[in-house]
């Protein structure tokens, strides 16, 4: 991902595992070694006007995933929604995160993470949703499956706690 500065976040492998990065005028610096916990792998996935970063990191066996915030100094975890297991795929310029996390009943959920809390955004009526994107107003979009069968996907919009179906729009203002 890049931002407005032309800053750049990603992974590049090292002798250690596959590190998150944040690149900056010409000089890549390593965020992934900022993590604890027996998490040797990241990757920076989305990255904001300050040069923040969200991304996800493993364990070596890639077995546990961890969704973080790097905010120019410190690697923060989001949390979970009750399994060990989330991503951070975007942020805004406010450090509000969005990605998917499992949730205790086993099923991938979008979330908005803010002010030190992840909150479960739910779903279209599926199992399953991920936010993929957040703007400056802090609206998730992402895909959601409707259906009990998790087998049609919707694209779904976010601006509060409550989502609402893109495919049901019927126009744009």
């Amino acid at each position: 991902a890049v931002n407005r500065s032309a800053q750049v976040t990603g992974f590049a492998a090292t002798a250690k595992g596959d590190h998150a990065f944040l690149y900056t005028n010409g000089v890549m610096r390593d965020i992934g070694n900022l993590l604890t916990g027996g998490l040797s792998n990241s990757y920076g996935f989305g990255i904001n006007d300050q040069g923040h970063v969200a991304g996800t990191a493993y364990k070596s066996s890639y077995s546990v995933a961890h969704g973080f915030l790097f905010n120019g100094a410190t690697m923060s975890d989001l949390g979970n929604l009750g399994r060990n297991q989330a991503s951070g795929l975007a942020l805004n310029n406010m450090d509000q995160v969005t990605g998917y996390a499992t949730t205790a009943d086993g099923f991938d959920h979008a979330f908005r993470y803010a002010g030190g809390s992840m909150n479960d955004l739910g779903t279209l009526g599926g199992d399953y949703s991920y936010g993929i994107g957040i703007n400056n107003s802090n609206v998730v979009v992402g895909g959601s499956f409707i259906d009990a069968a998790n087998v049609v996907y919707h694209a779904f919009a976010c601006p509060s706690n409550s989502m609402f179906d893109l495919n049901e729009v019927t126009s744009i203002r």
